[in-house]
C-alpha cells in the first residue's frame, strides 16, 4: 500500500473522530474480535452509564450507525475488518503511535483529565516519520523505527 504521512494521519484522526468508534477500538485492542450485537450493547453502555453524561441511547440507532457509518468508516481507515453477512468485527492491528494516540483518547474519555494534545501530536508525527534508510520496514514496538499503522513505509514500500 503507498502511504502519505498527512494523508493517513488525517485518515486516522478522522477516523477516530467520533466517539462509538473510540469504543469501538478501545474494546478491541483487548478482546480483537466481537459482534455487531455485542458492539451495540457495548456502545449503548458506555453512553448510557458510562464516563461522561448519562444519555438515552436508542439501541437500534446505535446499530444503525455502526453498521453503516461507524465501523465501514474504521474499515476503510484499514483499522478493522468488518464482516457485514456474519455480523463480526476483528481488529486488523495497530502501530504503537497508534496505540498511544488511543491511550491519550481513552484517558480524556474516561477521566477529567483534558486531552494531551502535544502527546497526540508528538505519536502522530511518530508514525509518520520514514522508516530509517536499509529497512525494508518498521516494527511497531521498536522506538527507533518508524511504523505506519496502514502496512507499509513513506517512501511507498509495503515491505
Amino acid at each position: 500500500m503507498t502511504t502519505g504521512g498527512t494523508k493517513d494521519t488525517s485518515r486516522l484522526f478522522s477516523a477516530l473522530a467520533h466517539r462509538y468508534r473510540r469504543i469501538v477500538l478501545y474494546y478491541l485492542r483487548d478482546h480483537e474480535t466481537a459482534t455487531l450485537d455485542g458492539l451495540v450493547d457495548l456502545v449503548s453502555g458506555w453512553i448510557e452509564s458510562g464516563p461522561g453524561p448519562d444519555e438515552p441511547v436508542d439501541r437500534d440507532g446505535v446499530r444503525t450507525e455502526l453498521h453503516h457509518v461507524h465501523l465501514p468508516a474504521l474499515e476503510q481507515a484499514e483499522l478493522i475488518g468488518y464482516d457485514v453477512d456474519g455480523g463480526t468485527v476483528a481488529l486488523l492491528g495497530i502501530s504503537g503511535a497508534t496505540e498511544e494516540i488511543l491511550d491519550a483518547a481513552l484517558e480524556a474519555d474516561t477521566t477529567e483529565a483534558r486531552l494531551d494534545v502535544e502527546g497526540v501530536l508528538a505519536a502522530a508525527a511518530r508514525r509518520t516519520e520514514p522508516c530509517p534508510p536499509g529497512e525494508a520496514t518498521c516494527g511497531p514496538d521498536d522506538d527507533a523505527n518508524r511504523w505506519d499503522p496502514f502496512g507499509g513505509t513513506e517512501d511507498g514500500d509495503d515491505g
